[in-house]
């Protein structure tokens, strides 16, 4: 008999033609035992939701963040797996099915990441979800053939529900609670195995203003995180070097003019994607300094950060693919 799983799907003033493919993609699985709970922070409940009355568990959110809402929603789910889907994808139709299989097959990995990919036309969305996955391939290791990831993706993983009750999930940070939760359980010892047949298709935000907000929200979690875990994907030293170049004011102006030269260099298509880049790398870096200083202020910035590429694999044999 099939065990049951919780899908988890956090929602907030959601497009409703997108939320509605991701509904229909959830309740297409080939794995069918599932319960589907929707944690609800809108303004207005999405109207799309009456058409699943019934079928779905409604939560209207009531801790605060992403954080917060993951943990309203875990508190009543009732599967022995619970996943984890954004209400801007869609899953294939073996998504559930991938990670259940996965759960069967382990020992003490207790969470699973699976695979994200864009089906967006915007180029400048497809080329942030292509920054995004060589990020992630660059954090995945190889151990007896088996793929291992350091962090999870908040819109396609999963995790052992009594596992998961234990960690939990923080409301106090704006975003990166997924990072965070995956921090913690590698430092109780537990690994997340990266399955790349588990996936699901992810459509960005299409308008300029909007990418550009979402990455400062993302930044500012990552920065939150750092602080709280005083622990890091590389990015400490990143930002120590762009502030000190920054901050060399004879230096600057050099290298602005490098930029520009840079761009003007390059054909039109190549300058818009390389300036667009550049905008969203920077609104990230912004967003990441405003969360540490939200949460332990500057002084961070001069702390000694541990790296987080070796935590839990010191002693293992690694391939890094």
């Amino acid at each position: 008999m099939e065990e049951l799983v919780s899908i988890i799907i956090p929602a907030k003033n959601p497009n409703e033609e997108i939320f509605s493919e991701c509904l229909e993609s959830i309740f297409q699985q080939t794995y069918q035992n599932i319960e589907v709970i929707v944690v609800d922070a809108s303004d207005k409940k999405p109207a799309i939701l009456d058409n699943y009355e019934g079928n779905i568990t409604y939560v209207k959110q009531k801790r605060r963040n992403v954080g917060g809402g993951r943990q309203d929603a875990l508190e009543i789910a009732n599967g022995k797996y619970v996943l984890n889907i954004d209400s801007d994808c869609i899953a294939d139709k073996n998504w559930v099915c991938e990670i259940v299989k996965c759960f069967s097959e382990i020992n003490n990995e207790v969470i699973i990441v699976g695979r994200s990919l864009s089906i967006n036309d915007n180029i400048i969305a497809t080329e942030i979800q292509k920054e995004y996955d060589n990020w992630l391939y660059y954090i995945i290791c190889k151990i007896n053939n088996k793929k291992y990831c350091l962090t999870v993706d908040g819109k396609n993983f999963g995790y052992i529900r009594s596992f998961g009750v234990r960690i939990g999930f923080d409301e106090n940070l704006k975003a990166s609670e997924d990072m965070d939760f995956a921090t913690r359980a590698r430092r109780k010892g537990y690994r997340i195995i990266y399955n790349e047949n588990a996936i699901v298709h992810h459509v960005h935000r299409q308008n300029i203003k909007e990418l550009i907000r979402q990455k400062i929200w993302h930044g500012t979690g990552y920065g939150q995180n750092m602080v709280k875990n005083n622990i890091d994907f590389e990015m400490h030293f990143q930002i120590k070097r762009l502030l000190m170049l920054l901050g060399a004011i004879l230096i600057f102006p050099i290298t602005l003019s490098l930029f520009v030269i840079k761009i003007m260099l390059l054909e039109k298509n190549a300058r818009k994607n390389y300036l667009f880049k550049h905008i969203f790398y920077w609104s990230f870096i912004y967003g990441t300094l405003k969360g540490m200083y939200i949460e332990g202020g500057f002084r961070f910035l001069i702390k000694k950060a541990r790296s987080d590429i070796l935590l839990n694999y010191e002693d293992r044999d690694i391939i890094y693919i």
